[in-house]
């Protein structure tokens, strides 16, 4: 038999947030007449998908918050029970069946509103107090007991310009304007070209980014092209960039160019392959086109033009030129005549005269004409369009713009434009990119697009930038961010780089000691990847290199389940980057992201999780591959079997049962199984698929079973669940395992809950060792290490001084030594701490919120505290009370 874990109950804070709503009849609600309405009827409605709302349990306490046009906290309640669903819906507020009611008691109206403008530097789950709208979204929201404080005893209603305008000044004094300029760049309207400048220019003036990117169409698309060009059609338009005399690339010639470079009045940005097919076309060079052997001479068949006016084969290619007499035989224009027309014309003209003698001269002149006017046209009369940008844009400016546009050809990133600019340094990046391809697997497996190419200049730029920047300006300014002053010393360091990140990819795929990550498609965030090199590179160089490292891994996970870098990544690369580096020389520097991971926890709701490519989905999948996720068919653990794939516990096939549930494709209902285990269980219930594997692969020894289901995250309370196909219980149980896991990874200490109901006596000992410390630090910040006399009050001291009495009796040796203020405190009772606060409100008042608050809260943990050191049995609402308290002080004291 499995024996189910006693959970035990802590009453929470929530905020739910209230908007107007619409009803079936197009009416609107206002957020207003839904609160007056549901406390009229002490009761609360919530949707199905309303994060938390599985959470909250009788005896949770709640604000309400009105969003929208009010922005105000309007009550409080508490709940008299957990959700259910609510079957009558002739309520307004309640849009369908599938809504739960929340009952209601000790419900408070709020004579008077409380914004919550002037509150919002004081609580902490607002971490931006200039954009806190995100932080009352999603119906129900976990706060900690002295937020929920704040709000209550909140007495300031001053929200008018005054408050707007100090939060204005600060925002104004606090930033460095003189770092924010704009610079416009005028561009000239879109200009035209036609094809003999354009060949005639390629020749003189126009030049590319020695990027090394060659030209690489075929013969059909090199066809393609002139036959657009013949047919009038629109074929793009080429974005040149404006050169000055030094330019700020490397330049080669367009391939097979005679051009000298000795004066460039333009870089080719986009249009390079247009251009080369060309110059391929009309001048004929000595090369290859893509995926032949042989020179490619192209043709325009004036037969098939004349015969069938709209056909798409106009022109042809051979791989061989034709004779002078084999193009007039059959009327095909050479297109590398195009520059000297009409000599080849002349030419026709006189083999005809010659070949056909009778020949009506009408005829003659008129085919002349036809040739010449078609020629001519696309010689000289098709333009193409083209954009100048000026010389002043910079180049990142430029790979913004190359970013944004998209044509036939293959567009210019970042990575080309480095490979250019470094080799005026006289670094051969092209070279070294593709040595380390070569040489490194995981940078090949996980580099293959234009970001990731970038990762090893962002891990250079981190370290080594002034302001640690990931920008790509910066990027592109690296060797002179750098100040270096050879090619070989970018290469030491890109050498340093390269192995580091290689050992990064290592450490990602690691299962047992590193990330978890399975593969290349599992990576949460890739832009963490250089972020992660880069701490780890600094790490591997000091002296308390482990603790360093279990800072960064805290940093990891907890930028994970925050979602930090779905948006403004390059901003948070460096963000993140400086604060771990920050954290490392201090304890107390925790990054913001680690803090908002801890403070948040308790919002996530895993269920809701569904998404195969969301970083919070993936990051679960890591932590069940972390577990071991051992398969039930065949024993081996996924670090022995990377081919196992995700799969659900809860079978999804309509057999089963459960493929209409909301949450069948919840994270919490995934994880790595191998093919023999999913065809083994595919349309069992898990009651059926359990016990099969329970008495075939484990002889009915349900411990083995229940060990190999904790290397899934699934506890032994799990696998009852399982064998009752209890589907939302499982949920329930599951998303509490993970939770845990994600708490040991932020580093957060184990849930109060955890805590109380394996060691309370412990935790009670480590909550009074906390609160001697934090009343002596508050007191000696405040009035200096010899406070005691003055700042406690009589009755302290003297129950104090009898039991130090005592214990000089029993060790005379120690009455001469000197006795801190500290350590006296060490010889306090619970409400000695209490008392001790109350005559020093004026320190402690901004930490504790209400006198009458701490008063309760210690007096509740005091009875707690002497049930769990003497043995005593508590009631449930004693037990309650002082888990609650011990929450409540813990939270403050964090």
């Amino acid at each position: 038999m499995i024996c189910l874990l006693k959970v035990i109950i802590i009453m929470s804070n929530y905020i739910s947030i209230i908007t107007s709503h619409q009803d079936s009849t197009g009416n609107r609600i206002s957020a207003s007449e839904i609160y007056t309405d549901l406390m009229s009827k002490s009761v609360w409605g919530l949707h199905p998908r309303t994060a938390a709302r599985a959470k909250i349990v009788p005896g949770d306490k709640i604000v309400f918050y009105l969003g929208g046009e009010n922005q105000h906290f309007v009550g409080t309640a508490t709940a008299t029970s957990s959700a259910y669903r609510e079957s009558d819906t002739s309520h307004n507020y309640f849009s369908s069946e599938d809504m739960f009611r929340l009952d209601l008691a000790d419900i408070l109206i709020f004579d008077r509103p409380k914004p919550i403008k002037p509150l919002l530097n004081n609580l902490s789950f607002i971490k931006n107090p200039y954009s806190w709208g995100p932080y009352l979204q999603g119906g129900i929201r976990k706060i900690n007991s002295a937020d929920f404080e704040r709000i209550v005893t909140s007495e300031n209603y001053d929200v008018d310009t005054v408050l707007e305008t100090e939060r204005l000044k600060h925002f104004v004094t606090s930033v460095d304007l003189s770092t924010v300029s704009f610079s416009p760049h005028a561009l000239s309207s879109p200009d035209r070209i036609d094809v003999a400048r354009i060949i005639e220019n390629l020749d003189t003036r126009w030049a590319i980014p020695n990027f090394q990117r060659y030209f690489d169409w075929n013969r059909e698309s090199v066809r393609s092209l002139l036959e657009s060009i013949f047919n009038d059609y629109y074929v793009g338009a080429f974005l040149l960039w404006e050169s000055d005399e030094q330019a700020p690339l490397e330049l080669i010639a367009i391939q097979g160019s005679s051009n000298s470079l000795s004066r460039t009045d333009f870089i080719i940005l986009d249009g390079q392959q247009r251009c080369t097919a060309l110059y391929y076309a009309i001048k004929s060079p000595d090369f290859p086109l893509k995926g032949t052997s042989k020179n490619s001479y192209y043709y325009i068949d004036f037969k098939n033009f004349i015969l069938e006016q709209n056909s798409e084969r106009i022109i042809t290619v051979k791989d061989r030129e034709l004779s002078n007499i084999e193009t007039y035989e059959s009327l095909l224009f050479p297109i590398n005549k195009l520059s000297n027309s009409f000599e080849w014309l002349d030419g026709l003209e006189d083999y005809l005269h010659t070949t056909e003698a009778d020949l009506p001269y009408e005829k003659l002149r008129d085919l002349k004409r036809l040739i010449e006017s078609r020629v001519r046209h696309m010689w000289q009369g098709f333009q193409i369009p083209f954009v100048v940008l000026p010389s002043s844009m910079d180049l990142a400016q430029v790979s913004v713009i190359f970013e944004k546009i998209n044509t036939e050809g293959k567009p210019l990133g970042t990575f080309d434009l480095l490979i250019a600019k470094l080799l005026r340094n006289g670094i051969n990046l092209r070279n070294l990119w593709e040595s380390v391809l070569e040489n490194y697997e995981g940078i090949n497996n996980y580099c293959k697009s234009e970001k990731t190419k970038m990762f090893i200049f962002q891990c250079l730029s981190l370290i080594h930038h002034p302001s640690s920047s990931a920008k790509k300006k910066d990027l592109l300014s690296l060797y002179e961010n750098l100040s270096l002053s050879s090619a070989e010393e970018f290469i030491t360091l890109w050498n340093q780089v390269v192995e580091n990140l290689e050992s990064t990819f290592n450490l990602l795929e690691n299962l047992r000691t590193g990330y978890g990550v399975l593969n290349d498609k599992e990576v949460p965030f890739s832009p963490m990847i250089p972020v992660l090199t880069a701490l780890n590179m600094e790490a591997a160089t000091r002296a308390d290199r482990l603790l360093c490292q279990s800072k960064i891994d805290q940093w990891y996970w907890s930028a994970i389940f925050t979602n930090a870098y779905s948006s403004s990544a390059e901003t948070q690369m460096t963000s993140d980057y400086k604060e771990v580096m920050n954290w490392f020389n201090g304890e107390e520097n925790i990054p913001k992201v680690v803090t908002q991971a801890r403070n948040d926890l308790s919002n996530l709701d895993l269920k809701e999780v569904n998404n195969h490519s969301n970083a919070i989905y993936k990051g679960v999948m890591s932590l069940i591959a972390l577990a071991g996720a051992v398969d039930f068919e065949t024993g081996h653990a996924l670090e022995m079997a990377r081919s196992n794939d995700k799969d659900h516990i809860f079978p999804k096939s309509n057999s089963a049962g459960f493929s209409q549930h909301p949450y069948i494709n919840s994270v919490l209902n995934m994880t790595w199984l191998s093919k023999e285990t999913n065809m083994r269980k595919r349309d069992k219930v898990p009651s059926v698929y359990i016990n099969e594997f329970l008495t075939d692969k484990y002889s009915s020894n349900e411990q083995a079973l229940t060990e190999v289901l904790e290397s899934h995250t699934i506890s032994a309370v799990g696998l009852a669940l399982l064998q009752s196909d209890n589907f939302d219980g499982f949920l329930e149980e599951r998303e509490k395992s993970i939770i845990r896991v994600i708490r040991s990874k932020i580093g957060l200490s184990p849930d109060t809950e955890e805590v109380l109901e394996t060691a309370p006596e412990t935790a009670v000992d480590e909550l009074e060792l906390n609160l001697r410390d934090f009343i002596d630090s508050h007191l000696s910040k405040a009035f200096g290490a010899d406070y005691w006399d003055a700042k406690v009050s009589n009755g302290v001291k003297q129950r104090v001084e009898q039991k130090l009495e005592q214990r000089f009796k029993r060790h005379p040796a120690e009455r001469s030594q000197p006795i801190s203020a500290r350590n006296r405190f060490d010889y306090c009772d619970i409400m000695d701490y209490q008392e001790t606060i109350s005559v020093n409100w004026d320190i402690f008042e901004s930490v504790f919120g209400s006198r009458g608050e701490v008063e309760k809260h210690f007096l509740q943990l005091k009875e707690y505290r002497n049930a769990v050191k003497h043995g005593r049995v508590m009631n449930n609402v004693e037990r309650k009370q002082g888990e609650a308290s011990y929450e409540w002080l813990i939270s403050i004291l964090s």
